[in-house]
């Protein structure tokens, strides 16, 4: 079980190094801005429902059928796209050269919210799943899907905590113009990849 949960955090960190989510665009705009507190915040906001994403697709791939209901891939998304093309929107028309301030929404709600109403996290930690059980992970533990869950919260966690201390660095360093362009170019890719999660299944 113990190499089980290392491996599941290990993909999970790298899997999620691309900023294409929601969640890492957040933290990477508010990193960006010197709002680093409150990309803190978010990271431990969207933790929970990591987890409780991560709990859905192992139960689902080793049983529970939650992959097999007609219409709930293609509704989860079209809706994560939708999440994508907003947050391109709030990142495209954003300001910066902020530094940090007292923002009126809570950083962890917005992370929890953000989290729990993107279900496109249920495709990684479900590729994750796949991953494990292939090499086989003791499917009939009874604690399996609870250390699958907090393993792969914590690696997708702990890579955004990463990007933030790397963003903070790099903010330091880059004129405000370039950081414009860095969050505009976040936009950008995140509406690519919006029409990638729509008309991909289809081809």
């Amino acid at each position: 079980m113990f190499l089980t949960a290392v491996a599941c955090f290990a993909l999970s960190y790298v899997l999620t190094i691309p900023p294409a989510g929601p969640i890492a665009a957040l933290v990477a705009s508010d990193a960006l801005h010197g709002r680093s507190t409150r990309a803190v915040e978010i990271v431990a906001g969207s933790f929970l429902p990591f987890a409780a994403w991560g709990a859905a697709s192992w139960y689902g791939v080793t049983g529970a059928g939650l992959h097999r209901i007609e219409g709930l891939e293609q509704a989860g998304l079209v809706l994560e796209a939708g999440i994508l093309v907003v947050v391109g929107a709030m990142l495209w028309r954003a300001k910066v050269g902020e530094r940090e301030d007292n923002s009126k929404r809570s950083g962890v709600i917005v992370g929890l919210i953000a989290a729990g109403a993107n279900p496109g996290i249920f495709v990684t930690s479900g590729t994750v799943a796949t991953v494990l059980l292939s090499h086989g992970a003791p499917v009939a533990n009874p604690f399996m899907g609870l250390v699958f869950a907090l393993s792969f919260a914590l690696g997708v966690t702990s890579w955004q905590l990463t990007m933030i201390g790397l963003l903070n660095r790099f903010r330091d360093r880059a004129p405000a113009e370039h950081l414009r362009r860095v969050m505009r170019g976040f936009a950008v890719f995140l509406w690519i990849v919006a029409l990638v999660v729509v008309f991909a299944p289809h081809r």
